[in-house]
């Protein structure tokens, strides 16, 4: 009768486990989503038109790829976002400097675009990058694969801050792509996670302790008795 009792608490406690496991693969995914939003703006180009003859540099091959440089007017950056079309794999680089050659500061994951209608692109750094405000800095679009890119853009320089490259790295004074920089929220995650996350552990933590309280009679052990002295 004992031994099931305690194997019976065994499984209860995997179950508490397993419990708080999903409670926070849940806390997990809660905030990882919430990452996904620019919250703070920090520079923005709104200005473009994919399709007509506003837009440059239209088409792209090979290892190198357009740019645009920004003015930071916030201390850090999370994230950017452009105008795309294309069928390429392509990573952002923030590059430190508003020349096309600049330094390298960070990167963003891998993008994969398929063919299809101009949508805005989301690009997340592996860091949030400290900036200085008033410094100039480069997004660059750089292709991992071959393929065409088409960046929405305008020629009637709409953004004072920074300037277009193409995707040789010629500078385009007059345009600007469509792009915008800033950063997240705090990532809260939601009360149902965290509830279910606390749940889980509360009944771990209480099947832990009536196991080891049972294991202690099974083997004769009195958890009661105190040392002497």
């Amino acid at each position: 009768m004992q031994t099931a009792t305690f194997r019976l608490s065994l499984r209860n406690r995997c179950f508490a486990f397993r419990f708080a496991s999903v409670g926070l693969a849940l806390l997990f995914l809660s905030c990882k989503a919430q990452a996904g939003l620019i919250t703070t703006i920090d520079q923005q180009n709104g200005s473009g038109g994919i399709g007509v003859s506003s837009l440059i540099y239209p088409h792209y091959i090979g290892l190198l790829g357009p740019a645009q440089s920004f003015t930071a007017n916030a201390t850090k950056i999370d994230a950017a976002e452009f105008r795309l079309i294309g069928d390429i794999t392509v990573r952002l680089d923030l590059l430190d400097g508003g020349a096309y050659n600049s330094p390298l500061l960070t990167s963003s994951s891998l993008l994969t675009l398929t063919p299809g209608s101009g949508s805005t692109h989301h690009f997340d750094f592996l860091q949030s990058q400290a900036l200085i405000v008033g410094n100039a800095y480069t997004l660059k679009l750089t292709p991992i694969t071959t393929g065409f890119l088409v960046v929405d853009g305008a020629d009637t320089n709409p953004y004072a801050g920074g300037i277009a490259f193409g995707s040789s790295g010629t500078p385009a004074p007059n345009h600007d792509f469509v792009f915008t920089t800033g950063t997240h929220a705090t990532a809260v995650p939601e009360p149902s996670s965290l509830a279910f996350l606390c749940s889980g552990l509360i009944i771990a933590m209480g099947a832990n302790k009536k196991v080891r309280s049972r294991g202690q009679k099974l083997m004769g052990i009195d958890s009661n008795i105190r040392p002497c002295g």
